[in-house]
């Protein structure tokens, strides 16, 4: 163009303002978009800051126009200066908030594959990430959360790229010393991610704070992909930002009612949401099943179809068997440390629908808490099983059982230690009550001679291990 080869022959500021203005209004009639980014780029200092970014404004808004994702990933925007660079970035920013984000290859889409094209994965996700948040206050129904889902499903692997690209960084930048210019690594999360530039500055916060971690991100991909294995209408709306965990909550709630448990445990474990409401109402299915009552369909396989069959032990073929093979691994599975909160939800269900505790749940529940236990089986009336339990853990302190069958709280009686810790409470309570029901129920006088006589032999122990105690001592 004669705009070209005149501003390469003049060296007067006043020329090169004219031809420089010309030349770009004259290249974006004629659509050639790469000359007309460089007269942008050849505007002489007369032009101001306003002028220029107004012509670039105009020219990437006419790109976006044209819906061609080619032209502008053929722009060779990399071989200007850096502040026309991130210009160029920012006006590609503020178009895609004016845009539709329903729409599938719109501005959002072009601007993400501009920024992955460049290798520069940290922008790609900021860019889908703030179209997820636009399609939350924009969108409605089905089609919008799974638009979110996609789009969700995109920021990952571009956080993952992102974080593959600084480990490349790291490997290159050799001896040099300010590490900080080249990367940060967030105090939480396991992704890294590359410092953000000056056009950055205006980027929102709630947006710069989700992708600080994978683990954010991905927590609100699964709670998109669970909303949509729901057929409540209700929950099809799309996430907004800020409201998550309230949604996350809705969404469990949700899952339960239509028997999708393991998708409710595994919302409930990324959003660190209680596990004991899941976990009493699944134990209330168990009892369903065990008394025959089929769900509304109909047909009690509704209440197994979704359960991860994977995840349990071999030979659970009856529903019966399935469910309370699903119990143990959930409590397995989610039960924190020496915590027995879901083994006391089980416990309670069951007791109160008069269901024999199954072996390995009165076992683990005994191993962990002997004194919460007796008090779970008392609450409901079980003397019995409540007796039997409180002579074991005296026999277990008599030394007549292995220690290893209670939790750590129940210890032999010995000469060389002070007396064992014992639900004594719980014990005596128990005691009480029996002698007050053996008038109206003479049955339970067995149990409660066997507690007396076991409760003296324990006393008599107590008496010898002290005298034997006091002899060492002296």
């Amino acid at each position: 163009m004669l705009a070209q080869k005149a501003l390469l022959i003049t060296t007067e500021e006043r020329w090169i303002r004219l031809m420089s203005v010309l030349g770009f209004k004259s290249a974006l009639t004629l659509e050639d978009y790469e000359s007309a980014f460089y007269f942008i780029s050849k505007m002489s200092s007369e032009v101001t800051d306003v002028e220029r970014d107004s012509s670039t404004r105009t020219l990437v808004t006419q790109i976006l126009d044209s819906s061609d994702i080619d032209i502008l990933l053929s722009l060779r925007i990399e071989d200007y200066e850096v502040n026309f660079r991130e210009s160029v970035e920012r006006i590609l920013g503020s178009q895609a908030k004016l845009s539709d984000p329903m729409v599938e290859d719109g501005v959002y889409q072009m601007v993400y594959f501009y920024h992955v094209c460049r290798r520069d994965f940290t922008q790609a996700a900021y860019a889908l990430l703030e179209r997820v948040g636009q399609i939350g206050l924009k969108g409605r129904g089905k089609n919008a959360l799974e638009l979110q889902r996609d789009s969700y499903l995109d920021i990952l692997t571009c956080m993952s790229l992102a974080e593959d690209n600084e480990d490349e960084s790291e490997e290159e930048m050799g001896g040099f010393d300010d590490r900080e210019e080249w990367l940060i690594v967030l105090s939480e999360g396991r992704v890294k991610k590359s410092i953000f530039n000056k056009a950055d500055d205006n980027k929102d916060p709630v947006i710069l704070q989700k992708l600080k971690s994978y683990d954010f991100v991905l927590r609100e991909a699964e709670l998109c992909i669970a909303l949509l294995l729901l057929k409540d209408e209700k929950e099809m709306e799309p996430l907004k930002f800020n409201d998550e965990g309230n949604r996350a909550e809705s969404c469990v709630r949700s899952l339960v009612q239509v028997h999708r448990y393991d998708e409710a445990f595994k919302i409930s474990s990324l959003w660190e949401l209680p596990f004991g409401p899941i976990l009493r109402e699944f134990t209330k299915t168990c009892v369903k099943v065990t008394y025959d009552i089929c769900p509304q369909q109909g047909n009690p396989l509704d209440y197994v179809r979704y359960l991860n069959s994977y995840e349990l032990p071999a030979g659970s073929v009856g529903v019966r068997e399935t469910v309370f093979a699903a119990l143990r691994n959930y409590i397995s599975k989610y039960e924190k440390g020496k915590e027995s909160l879901l083994h006391k939800e089980a416990v309670m269900v069951l007791l109160a629908h008069q269901i024999t505790l199954p072996r390995w749940l009165y076992d683990s529940y005994k191993k962990r808490d002997v004194n919460e236990l007796l008090w779970c089986y008392m609450r409901f009336g079980d003397w019995e099983d409540a007796t039997a339990l409180a002579l074991a853990t005296l026999d277990a302190a008599l030394g007549r059982r292995i220690l290893i069958d209670f939790d750590p709280s129940i210890e032999t009686l010995t000469s060389f230690v002070a007396i064992p810790v014992l639900p004594f409470s719980a014990i005596d309570e128990l005691a009480q009550q029996l002698c007050a029901r053996i008038d109206e129920n003479p049955s339970l006088q067995p149990c409660f001679d066997s507690l007396k006589a076991r409760c003296e032999d324990y006393v008599l122990q107590v008496i010898e291990t002290r005298e034997e105690r006091q002899l060492l001592a002296s």
